[in-house]
């Protein structure tokens, strides 16, 4: 299912420090992080809301 919206993390940015918000914001659970490194996004989950 595509709607034309595509995440892009930019891993050099991305702070290293705490937890990425955007996994508590995710209707439905989507996105996933080990420890303090770059969020992964799970494609077949996404719903491409925002």
């Amino acid at each position: 299912m595509s709607m034309g919206k595509r995440l892009n993390v930019i891993v050099e940015r991305y702070p290293k420090n705490h937890k990425c918000p955007a996994m508590a914001m995710c209707p439905v659970g989507a996105i996933s992080q080990v420890g303090f490194n770059a969020p992964v996004v799970n494609e077949d989950k996404c719903i491409k809301c925002g």
